[in-house]
């Protein structure tokens, strides 16, 4: 039985899928630096934009920091071209500061989405949505 080659596809998927369950749900950053590019820019939620690899890992250590039991599952992805679109969706306990806020002890459970822009086999850019607002409602930090 033969296996089919690659393709640029199913390599971005792969990348990705790596990142979530390597990176994100065992903690190790580390890996950001073969995933994504030096210069990688970071589009998320409210206008938000992290210019340089140091930038994003930084945004990131903060979920992991914040969420110490983080874990992320892929729903689904869909690639065209040099772009990757991946459906997630996010568990976990807030035991640690989330920026300038004390942990709440709370969990919280949401999806988004994030479109990944490739370029030489990395990652160079990412549109990222999720609702924060949610999340804040969920830990108890808003109320609506």
């Amino acid at each position: 039985m033969s296996t089919q080659p690659q393709t640029q596809g199913d390599q971005m998927k792969r990348i990705a899928r790596r990142f979530i369950e390597e990176g994100l749900n065992k903690h190790n950053l580390d890996l950001m630096n073969e995933i994504y590019t030096a210069d990688t820019i970071w589009h998320g939620p409210g206008g938000r934009e992290m210019k340089g690899l140091s930038q994003v890992r930084e945004m990131v250590q903060g979920y992991v920091t914040a969420f110490p039991d983080l874990h992320m599952t892929t729903v689904l992805q869909v690639a065209e071209g040099d772009k990757l679109a991946t459906v997630w969706r996010v568990f976990g306990t807030n035991d640690g500061p989330l920026g300038d806020i004390p942990p709440t002890h709370k969990s919280i459970q949401i999806a988004g989405h994030v479109i990944a822009r490739f370029e030489g086999g990395k990652i160079a850019e990412e549109w990222e949505v999720f609702d924060e607002l949610e999340m804040l409602k969920q830990l108890g930090l808003v109320q609506i």
